[in-house]
């Protein structure tokens, strides 16, 4: 199943089932990291006053929970990310969740280490359906960065 269709499936809701915001950049710009319409729409309902994610945070493609709230504090800096580990194609991402410790996690798989340009560093993804890159970690522990374009939001 591509992106989009799990993107559309994921964005429904039951009355069980908390609200699930589709990945903001898909919405606003054709895939992962550059957008802002869809971004600035949302913003308020998943950046708290303090800078942390105020909703939960699930992956794109199979909807498993990635983060609790307030578990991650909004950071921007930009970093190449590609879409997947079988894909070349990418994109430069600029909108981050920080999150301080692996095990802040609730889902997490990380790619083997890679070194570009002297720095050691590696991809974040859905730990059950390894599809899609949605973050990248370095050697500094406290430097973990989940795409705040590459992930679904629990609205209540």
């Amino acid at each position: 199943m591509s992106s989009e269709g799990a993107e559309a499936s994921s964005s429904t809701t039951s009355p069980t089932a908390p609200a699930v915001a589709s990945d903001v950049s898909a919405v606003a710009t054709g895939g992962g990291g550059g957008g802002g319409a869809a971004w600035d729409e949302i913003v308020g309902r998943v950046l708290s006053a303090e800078g942390k994610n105020a909703v939960g945070i699930t992956c794109p493609v199979c909807t498993c929970k990635i983060l609790q709230p307030n578990m991650g504090t909004f950071v921007t800096e930009e970093f190449y990310l590609p879409f997947n580990k079988k894909s070349a194609g990418g994109q430069n991402v600029n909108r981050f969740w920080q999150v301080k410790d692996m095990f802040d996690f609730l889902n997490i798989g990380f790619t083997n280490q890679l070194t570009s340009s002297g720095t050691v560093q590696r991809y974040l993804t859905c730990a059950d359906c390894e599809r899609e890159l949605i973050g990248i970690s370095f050697s500094d522990p406290n430097k973990i960065l989940l795409s705040c374009d590459r992930v679904n939001y629990t609205l209540s």
